[in-house]
């Protein structure tokens, strides 16, 4: 399933309405997390979240960032690597996919192919 379809079936808004909220400041975003045991590191991503208020995207970064702070560290040597990079962007917000999940839904209403 892609993003835009997974944000649809989430938010049960039509692909239209989903621009609508685009156009008045919503976005969708990732969170990175690690979890690492010993010699082996995992970096993975949140589902995609549409966030409607500004301030919601930083406390719905809260959760993977306590979990890539206590479990991420322990990999050697990719943990420590992978935790920083992950805590660098929950610190920013996420990551920020709004555009191509618009271009998704606009290639979708329009049906060009």
């Amino acid at each position: 399933m892609s993003s835009a379809a997974a944000i649809l079936a989430q938010t049960k808004l039509k692909p239209d309405e989903l621009l609508d909220a685009f156009e008045r400041g919503a976005t969708v975003v990732r969170y990175p997390y690690v979890i690492s045991a010993v010699v082996a590191s995992f970096s993975m991503e949140s589902r995609a979240m549409l966030i409607e208020q500004p301030n919601e995207r930083y406390t719905k970064a809260i959760p993977y960032l306590l979990v890539t702070f206590v479990f991420g560290w322990w990999g050697v040597p990719w943990g420590p690597i992978f935790t920083g990079k992950a805590l660098w962007s929950l610190f920013q917000g996420g990551e920020d996919i709004t555009e191509s999940i618009r271009e998704e839904l606009v290639f979708q209403l329009v049906g060009v192919e």
